[in-house]
Parts: structure tokens; sequence; C-alpha cells
């Protein structure tokens, strides 16, 4: 599947974090809860 996203924020989320943005963003926070590091655990959009 190819994703094209506009919104470099999203993008730049994605790639850095290796966000699937395709999950909800509850999934990506629980995911992510015992991860450290600035923003991880709280993404609020997917």
């Amino acid at each position: 599947m190819l994703i094209i996203d506009a919104h470099l924020d999203l993008a730049w989320n994605a790639l850095q974090w290796e966000r699937d943005l395709t999950l909800s963003a509850y999934t990506i926070r629980t995911q992510e809860a015992k991860l450290t590091g600035p923003g991880r655990g709280r993404g609020t959009v997917a």
C-alpha cells in the first residue's frame, strides 16, 4: 500500500519515529508507553 501525505508533520513522525500511521492513536500510545524520549507514548494524531 502506498500512502501519500502532504502534511510534513505527519510524514516526519512516520519516518523519524517509525510510526505506523494506519494504526489508531490509542494503539500507537500503547505501543510506545515504555519507550523513553520526548513525544513517545503521547501521540495525538494517527
